[in-house]
């Protein structure tokens, strides 16, 4: 039986599409959870798998459909798909609740951003690993919130997230194979690679039909804007890099690149010194293109009924728990809008942030909230302006080339 991380954080759960891997410094190595050393989140490591889809693993003839037993200690030739487990967790935001980077950098924050503790959470149960059994849930600083990422119709004991932005079957790294020009953008393969340009220039509607079929057996769906708000905060906590994620800027929109000082478009590899520095735990086991690449859109809009039916009808019609709804405010301007979800918590907007346009989010990230005008929420921002893993934005859900997306699993 799998011994847990001295944090108690929940042990992934897996189904037999999924094959964990571990990092031995060069190259990825597949495992299974008997294995120690798979993730430890005391110490960073964050649990990672793939799929089989284009897995090669060396000595094995066909990885699609070998064993885990047949693959266990092989080294990964070529990747498939890649998620990262988040486990289930309750957060505080102890210092810099709804203010800007600019008023945190004041008052002495570093870098402009506020301080996030997080408890993991006992299985599916209202209760902490340090025996925490009061929860606020609710947007308020020093509050104690049970992340809301975590209930998929009903308490999940944590979510499976895209590795890198989505890439379809086509993708190389020319950044116009992944402009989709296709009439039936829904028939493309969804995949989660390094190395590729993203999937972009698909509406929002598309992105969540994508998402919905790519496995239905695991509860496959576009991300939400709080499963983005759940990744974001563990990355700013103890157990991530509790700091800034740098930045993919490059100008091809290629899958886990990074920054170099005053460079553009940098393609290194992703496991490179530089590269896991745009990785949400500063190593190689993290989730990457958070902070540019591509905007991304999520599951999430305002409820502007006319609107969102003319443009978006697969996300309106989907589960409530497939999907983050926002308020109208009394006016229709962002700002009323904006604080009309002050009561919204843990998708990394209203909490992390004072101002519904300009730079008002921690780092001084890029904030613009939605109107009736323009419904559906972008997160991260692109390669040369906006980016940030606490930026948000909205869009009309025009098809744009800078505009990307990423899946969610749950094995429930």
């Amino acid at each position: 039986m799998l011994i847990k991380t001295l944090l108690g954080a929940n042990r992934p759960k897996l189904s037999s599409a999924m094959v964990p891997v571990k990092w031995d410094g060069t190259t990825w190595i597949v495992t299974d959870q008997t294995d120690k050393e798979w993730f430890d989140y005391n110490e960073k490591k964050w649990a990672n798998v793939m799929l089989k889809d284009g897995l090669k693993v060396e000595g094995v003839a066909d990885a699609s459909i070998a064993s885990l037993k047949e693959m266990k200690d092989k080294k990964v030739i070529k990747e498939g798909s890649m998620f990262v487990w988040i486990p289930r967790f309750a957060y505080q935001i102890t210092n810099g609740y709804h203010k800007n980077g600019k008023e945190l950098n004041e008052s002495n924050s570093e870098l402009g951003v506020g301080t996030i503790r997080i408890e993991f959470m006992k299985g599916k149960k209202n209760e902490s690993v340090r025996g925490r059994t009061s929860f606020h849930n609710e947007s308020g600083e020093n509050n104690w919130n049970i992340h809301p990422a975590f209930d998929y119709n009903g308490a999940v004991e944590g979510i499976w997230v895209a590795k890198f932005e989505a890439s379809h079957e086509d993708c190389t790294t020319d950044a116009s194979t992944g402009e989709d020009t296709s009439e039936t953008p829904t028939s493309r393969r969804l995949q989660i690679k390094p190395g590729i340009t993203s999937w972009r220039n698909i509406s929002i509607w598309n992105a969540t039909a994508v998402c919905g079929n790519y496995n239905i057996s695991l509860n496959s769906h576009l991300m939400k804007n709080t499963e983005w708000g759940a990744i974001v905060y563990l990355a700013q906590s103890n157990y991530g890099i509790e700091g800034k994620i740098e930045i993919n800027n490059s100008d091809s929109f290629i899958t886990g690149a990074s920054i170099g000082e005053n460079a553009v478009g940098t393609q290194n590899d992703y496991t490179s010194e530089l590269g896991v520095k745009a990785s949400t735990t500063g190593n190689v086991y993290g989730v990457y293109d958070m902070s540019g690449g591509s905007w991304e859109y999520v599951a999430a809009y305002l409820n502007e009924t006319s609107s969102a039916e003319h443009y978006g009808n697969s996300l309106i019609n989907a589960q409530s728990y497939n999907k983050n709804v926002y308020q109208v405010g009394q006016e229709n301007t962002k700002i009323s809008h904006y604080e009309a979800n002050s009561n919204v918590y843990g998708d990394a907007m209203y909490e992390t942030s004072n101002g519904a346009q300009q730079n008002n989010a921690w780092y001084s990230n890029n904030t613009e909230f939605a109107d009736t005008a323009s419904i559906f929420f972008l997160r991260g921002g692109m390669y040369n302006s906006g980016a940030g893993v606490y930026s948000f934005s909205s869009t009309t859900n025009a098809v744009n080339a800078k505009y990307s997306f990423r899946p969610t699993l749950i094995v429930k």
